[in-house]
């Protein structure tokens, strides 16, 4: 799967039930299993069988057109988005917009009303359940900041103004005010597309070419650094991938390593 876009036709087409799968980046980037979509299914699939069943065709109540149109609504543009993004984050509308849905194929059923209830909240049960135990509280282990302590250890480059390029999936834009004020800062493993005439380029360009030293920030996990404090394997080759977009290279020398008491 590319970035939440389905491989195949039939992953495209199967969204719906794939939906209820708890793995995270499926269509959200943490799990986020929902039942909704799969469910709608499957009631509009009863509501249509009750068209060809004899003795449920007088129980058979009618769809109003606005009930029809909104439905069908959902359901085109559902695919649309499937199959062009399927990013939840662009679709934000029709997840909201499920629940009522469901709530409109349970009471098309030929059921009695305590019945229908039943049925809704069984489905909500369902779906609170998939979500108790997939939630994770603090996925990105967010702290509150606070001025009387610092996150970490004391380090010599803190104390000089320099240039620092982060090269991370966050930018760690704490770190700015913990280091000196002439400091400059720049997340540059987001600048791909800055072109010569954007508003941007120029800024950027200074920064790069600031006569203050240049460090490049990374998160240092197990395997990061080797015995000689240099960037090791996979991470190097990354950091340099980045930096080579601008006309950068690695200078050589070990790290420093700024030890986090979060």
């Amino acid at each position: 799967m590319l970035r939440f876009k389905p491989d195949g036709w039939l992953e495209g087409l199967l969204r719906p039930v794939l939906m209820v799968d708890p793995v995270g980046g499926l269509y959200f980037e943490p799990s986020a299993p929902d039942w909704r979509f799969a469910v709608l299914a499957l009631l509009m699939l009863a509501w249509g069988v009750t068209a060809i069943v004899p003795p449920l065709r007088p129980l058979r109540p009618r769809m109003p057109p606005q009930h029809a149109v909104t439905a069908l609504g959902l359901l085109v543009t559902f695919y649309v988005w499937a199959f062009a993004s399927g990013n939840g984050r662009y679709f934000t509308w029709g997840l909201l917009l499920v629940g009522p849905l469901l709530v409109m194929a349970v009471f098309m059923l030929p059921l009695s009303r305590g019945r229908r209830w039943v049925v809704l909240a069984l489905v909500l049960l369902l779906q609170c359940t998939a979500l108790y135990f997939s939630h994770i509280p603090n996925p990105l282990s967010t702290v509150q900041m606070t001025k009387s302590a610092s996150p970490l250890q004391a380090s010599p480059l803190r104390d000089k103004p320099a240039v620092f390029l982060t090269v991370a999936l966050q930018s760690y834009s704490v770190l700015v005010p913990m280091f000196h004020p002439q400091s400059r800062w720049a997340h540059i493993a987001g600048q791909y597309n800055l072109l010569p005439g954007t508003t941007e380029w120029p800024r950027l360009q200074a920064l790069l070419q600031s006569p203050l030293p240049m460090y490049v920030v990374v998160a240092a996990g197990p395997g990061a650094v080797d015995a000689q404090g240099m960037l090791a394997g996979d991470r190097a080759r990354r950091v340099q991938g980045v930096l080579s977009h601008h006309g950068l290279v690695l200078s050589g020398t070990g790290c420093q390593m700024m030890e986090s008491a979060l």
